[in-house]
């Protein structure tokens, strides 16, 4: 199947800039090309906010390269430099921003600049600014000038050396570029309008003195241009056409038009302003990043917790997901806040297609399988990827007498809806047999120190009775052959959404106002102190000695993991939590400490997980107002639900409304029998809205997305009765989010319709078995676990559209025959 392109403007909608860039082309302005740039000051590393700009810059430019239809148009984005301020700059920020680019996906190709390559010809133009009159030479102190400049309710005051001669200035303009002053000694200002409403317009600094050494220039120069002035002349001589800035920048509109209309510039450039990304839970101020680095709260710009681009790469996002992340949060005229659920959802979506799923046992508990013999070792087939993934691949699990679990996964006294292993009870061993608990064993202090347990050797690879109680699936690795291995557990870097306002809850008692608290340091505060667990002595499958240093994991029931890429060493890995299985920050339960989640995956197994259920340890839930309970026990009695996820909808009254306003509107959307356990399609319906409706409405009330009840129904309906893959789902879902529509329109549009077709799909399976005797046969030997294999080879021939249900069922029927003789 193939994915629509998040970047391809015919579906993804056309924001106000390329709306702008559409009118220009229709008048036939810039037939040469689009020209945009991404221009950071090498002063540090690049953060999220960074990424969307250069996603939009490099994207407009490949967006509008005229292949289709405009081949005389070659559109660029230059990677530009603005390297005016030499005593923060270095080397090493622009080989870490070109590292940071190409990474991303883009590249730039032979127009990469450097705003020091043009430091004589704006020094030209500002000359030709003192002969013309529009600039001269003032002597006044720094302090001085700030307060000559006026309020916004009243006028600026002209300094007294702005009626000095062209001569005089040109002469002491030359001086100060010769190095004749002191830091501080002059300035050169625009002559423009001390009265002007924008005080960015009452004379502004264009140049100041500055005795230090460039890191390019070395000490060629000692007078360096203020970024207002070196931007718009950097742009003119580059032939950019639109010049792309955030909405702080606005203001800076007015100047940046002044100098290119006075000064004899071979281009004309426009600014536009669209709005800067503020990501909860992060600050995105270059300055805080840096103080965080200075005071070791983070380990580096490269610390997996910053949403440094650095960071996030050593975490192990991936370049396309945070494209996609910048896609998905779009291009908008006016400042709001990104819900960090996005950007966790962005990765999730990217990474559950592509990252194989192995087991891992974070804290071991010992299981003897007492029924085992000592000394067997049997080798499980696991596939890599579930059924609705098109990708294929297996590997063996090494199946001995002594395993390990997750402590988390034996309870002795278990609360109410626990579901995995208990004293007497059963569960199912991931990939492998029926385990049944026969004895706990506990060291002297009374902990649980090792279970004996016994397993049923026909129920490998097979269901159980309804009758039988299996109530859950768990991990599980090889106690003897298991990989020991460190794993971090990154979150959250700050408990609150912005830390740049939140104000201390010491000082807030003490009534003082927000601005006089909010200040450079308070928003160290509220630093996450969970924010890097270590968990040593956890094990992990053997079969990841074998993969690529690079491969990303879904560690069924845990989350994404990844190697970290500088303390990981070939006999010992170090795991990097990338994210969580699901969002354990929104629309969860919380626990006392403001901010952190009581399903928090690093607390314990918890309901995220395929067996997980009521979160365990530090993360039990706390009591919940009687509204909410009373709200919950009506869903639990009204649809079947189980506690926890009654009582997630039930957190919102209006989420409570919307999700029965679904089920009402689901049954006249499922024309097939419905599940009699989930009266209307209920189950499915609160899966949805729990788990991926919250990263698609993100900060939006429910009245403003673009959909509603009907159309969330006829999606749920579609993938329930098997029209759609789940994955597929998830795709149209993104859609609604993003424009809307009707679901059955955007299913076809994106060709997202299952192949059930028993004959059609019959066929595929044949020939998949065909040109796979060698495993037919194996399977047949007793290797059931070549299934996985199989299906993984369907879904690839059919573009991931088979239906795994119907695939299934087709590969058992032909597999279980009797072989031809």
């Amino acid at each position: 199947m193939t994915l629509p392109d998040p970047t391809d403007h015919r579906i993804s909608g056309r924001d106000f800039i390329r709306q702008i860039i559409d009118r220009d082309l229709s008048a036939g302005r810039h037939p040469d090309g689009i020209v945009t740039r991404f221009p950071p000051e090498p002063n540090g590393f690049l953060h999220i906010g960074h990424a969307k700009s250069i996603v939009l810059n490099f994207g407009i430019a490949e967006e509008f390269g005229g292949e289709a239809g405009s081949p005389g148009r070659r559109s660029r984005c230059h990677l530009r430099f603005d390297d005016t301020n030499p005593t923060t700059e270095d080397v090493r920020y622009v080989e870490a921003i070109q590292e940071d680019v190409r990474w991303l996906g883009y590249d730039w190709k032979e127009h990469l600049y450097f705003a020091s390559d043009y430091f004589e010809a704006m020094y030209d133009f500002a000359e030709e600014l003192i002969g013309k009159g529009l600039a001269y030479v003032d002597s006044q102190s720094d302090e001085a000038i700030r307060e000559g400049r006026g309020t916004v309710t009243e006028p600026g005051r002209p300094s007294p050396f702005r009626t000095r001669s062209v001569d005089e200035n040109l002469d002491l303009f030359r001086r100060m570029r010769d190095g004749e002053f002191p830091n501080g000694a002059h300035v050169l200002r625009a002559r423009i309008n001390m009265a002007s409403p924008n005080m960015l317009m009452r004379d502004p600094v264009l140049y100041r003195i500055r005795h230090a050494e460039h890191y390019r220039t070395g000490n060629a120069w000692c007078i360096y241009p203020l970024y207002d002035f070196a931007h718009p002349l950097e742009d003119a001589l580059e032939g950019v056409t639109h010049s792309l800035c955030t909405l702080e920048f606005e203001n800076n509109r007015e100047l940046y038009d002044w100098v290119v209309e006075n000064t004899s510039v071979p281009s004309r450039p426009r600014q536009y302003e669209f709005a800067r990304l503020n990501l909860d839970y992060t600050v995105m101020s270059k300055r805080k990043l840096l103080r965080l680095v200075q005071e070791g709260d983070v380990s580096g710009w490269d610390d997996p917790r910053m949403l440094t681009v650095a960071g996030l790469r050593r975490r192990g996002f991936t370049p396309e997901a945070i494209r996609a992340f910048c896609e998905m949060i779009g291009v908008a005229r006016s400042d709001s806040r990104v819900d960090m659920g996005k950007l966790e959802y962005s990765i999730r979506d990217d990474l559950n297609r592509k990252a194989p799923r192995v087991l891992c046992v974070l804290r071991p508990l010992k299981v003897v399988v007492t029924n085992w013999p000592e000394g067997k070792r049997q080798e499980l087939e696991a596939p890599y990827f579930p059924h609705d993934i098109p990708l294929e691949g297996s590997r063996t699990l090494p199946f001995t007498r002594e395993l390990l679990i997750e402590r988390e996964d034996f309870a002795e006294d278990p609360p109410k809806g626990f579901r995995r292993l208990v004293p007497g009870g059963e569960v199912r061993l991931r990939y492998a047999y029926v385990l049944r608990c026969d004895e706990v064993v506990k060291d002297d202090s009374g902990e649980v120190v090792e279970l004996r347990c016994s397993v049923d050797p026909a129920t490998l690879g097979e269901d159980v009775p309804s009758d039988r109680r299996v109530k859950g699936t768990i991990h599980w690795v090889s106690a003897a052959e298991s990989i020991p291995c460190q794993v971090r557990l990154y979150d959250r870097l700050f408990t609150v959404p912005d830390p740049d306002v939140a104000v201390p809850p010491s000082r807030e008692e003490d009534g003082a106002a927000k601005e006089e608290v909010a200040g450079e340091g308070s928003f160290r505060h509220f630093l996450n102190p969970d924010s890097l667990e270590l968990v040593e002595g956890a094990r992990v499958e053997p079969s990841v000695l074998d993969d690529s240093e690079d491969t990303r994991y879904q560690f069924e029931r845990v989350g994404y993991f990844w190697r970290d890429p500088q303390d990981s060493t070939g006999d010992r890995p170090v795991f990097n939590r990338i994210v969580t299985l699901r969002d354990a920050w929104s629309r969860t339960l919380v626990r006392e400490k403001p901010g952190v989640s009581a399903g928090d995956p690093a607390r314990g197994i918890s309901r995220d997980r395929p067996g997980g259920d009521v979160p365990s340890g530090p993360g039990e839930r706390p009591p919940i107002p009687p509204q909410v309970q009373a709200r919950a026990d009506a869903l639990q009695a009204t649809f079947g639900l189980s506690e926890v996820d009654a009582e997630i909808l039930a957190r919102d009254p209006e989420v409570d409304r919307f999700y029965r306003d679904v089920v009402d509107a689901y049954s006249a959307s499922a024309p097939e029998p419905e599940d009699p356990r989930f009266p209307g399609g209920s189950g499915p319906v609160a899966n949805w809205l729990i788990h991926d409706f919250p990263a698609i409405q993100g900060e939006r009330p429910l009245e403003a997305l673009p959909f509603g009840a009907r159309e969330l129904a006829r999606l749920v309906a579609l993938v329930e009765t098997g029209t759609v893959s789940s994955t597929g789902g998830k795709e149209v879902l993104e859609v609604l989010g993003r424009e809307g529509g009707d679901p059955d329109e955007i299913v076809a549009r994106l060709d997202l319709v299952q192949l059930r077709d028993e004959s059609a799909l019959g066929e595929v399976v044949d020939t998949v078995l065909t040109a796979n005797a060698g495993k037919v046969t194996a399977y047949r030997g007793g290797k059931t676990g070549l299934l996985g294999f199989f299906m993984g080879q369907v879904m690839r021939a059919t573009d991931g559209k088979a239906d795994p249900e119907v695939a299934k069922e087709l590969l058992r029927a032909r597999l279980d025959a009797p072989a031809e003789e």
